[in-house]
């Protein structure tokens, strides 16, 4: 008895793995369908913008305004857009060289694309900010 209640433990416990594995993935690809859907609006954004210049300057019309509103929501878009790809990262348990912006494992200690220390830019990008 005491062998089936340990098999029956053992198949919760494998269950659970997967069960918190699945709903990882799960995440991981409404976040990415997420961050799709908004270059998807960046990117019309951007091409109304274009037209919005291209207009102005073709039949000299001023389109100031139109211009400064679009441009303040593609800033907040390529915010929530940063958002969402630094959330697919943590969640992968990645994290982005501060030189050459490559994902790397978290903990790196080198980064395995442009050699750079992980510490040593990490350093640089608080520096940076701070100033």
């Amino acid at each position: 008895m005491e062998f089936f209640d340990e098999v029956v433990n053992k198949a919760k416990e494998a269950f659970d793995v997967a069960s918190k594995k699945t709903n990882e993935v799960v995440s991981v690809q409404k976040l990415k369908f997420e961050a799709a859907s908004m270059e998807s609006k960046l990117s019309k954004d951007f091409e109304t913008l274009g037209r919005l210049v291209f207009d102005g300057q073709q039949n000299h019309v001023d389109h100031g305004d139109s211009i400064a509103a679009l441009i303040e929501e593609i800033r907040v878009k390529q915010e929530k857009l940063a958002s969402l790809k630094d959330q697919i990262l943590k969640m992968k348990g990645k994290t982005l060289c501060a030189h050459c912006g490559a994902a790397l494992q978290t903990g790196a200690m080198y980064c395995s694309f442009c050699g750079a220390s992980v510490q040593a830019g990490a350093a640089e990008a608080s520096e940076q900010a701070a100033e």
